[in-house]
């Protein structure tokens, strides 16, 4: 997920309180990931009400350590929700050199461990070039009559359902197995060049000349 900085904290709680609401009816274990611009470790008015949403409905936040570090701030900005057990999941901080936030690592323990090298079942949608070209196709080819003769109450209910239908025709639903093998995302390259230590020492130091030779890296 991702919250913008600009997106009004109240607006976005009341979104987060109704999905984890719908989720809990669907899901028995619950996972969020993102970037949600309300820095945890502050006492303030927003982390408060994220933390009595969270709580309401079961969930912890895993990450209470800095997310993103600069010469003047240390903020947790990037989080994981989750109503697993706290000694099921861990998570820990990353310093990839890919952008101004640390990556999270969040590690699964016990029962809830996949086995290496486990087939695992993929449910979703192929938006291939192909599929988005059908669609357009489908929807160019619609004369829209229906829309067009529907009294103003009724124009989007029967716009969407047009568009819902061109929409599975094009993009069904398929289950796909996947094979899961342990790989590291990392290349040796990145290794080699000794970046991310580099990056690690710049942010914990503050230091300007660090910073100026990360830089020419």
């Amino acid at each position: 997920m991702y919250r913008t900085p600009q997106h009004e904290n109240k607006e976005f709680l009341i979104r987060l309180d109704s999905l984890l609401e719908q989720l809990a009816h669907k899901e028995k274990n619950l996972i969020l990931a993102g970037d949600f611009n309300i820095d945890i470790l502050k006492n303030s008015t927003e982390a408060k009400e994220l933390k009595n949403t969270l709580t309401r409905h079961g969930m912890n936040y895993l990450v209470n350590f800095p997310t993103r570090i600069t010469e003047t701030s240390e903020s947790c900005l990037d989080n994981f929700f989750t109503n697993l057990n706290k000694d099921c999941a861990k998570a820990t901080g990353i310093v990839t050199a890919l952008s101004d936030h640390d990556g999270q690592i969040l590690n699964i323990m016990g029962s809830y461990i996949s086995k290496e090298n486990q087939n695992l079942t993929y449910t979703g949608r192929n938006f291939s070039v192909e599929n988005m070209k059908l669609f357009n196709s489908l929807l160019e080819k619609e004369d829209w009559l229906s829309l067009f003769n529907s009294p103003v109450e009724e124009k989007y209910d029967c716009f969407d359902s047009i568009f819902q239908y061109y929409f599975n025709q094009s993009f069904p639903v398929v289950k796909k197995k996947i094979k899961h093998n342990k790989k590291s995302w990392i290349s040796q390259d990145l290794k080699d060049q000794n970046i991310i230590n580099l990056s690690r020492e710049v942010k914990h130091s503050k230091s300007h000349s660090l910073k100026n030779e990360f830089k020419y890296k």
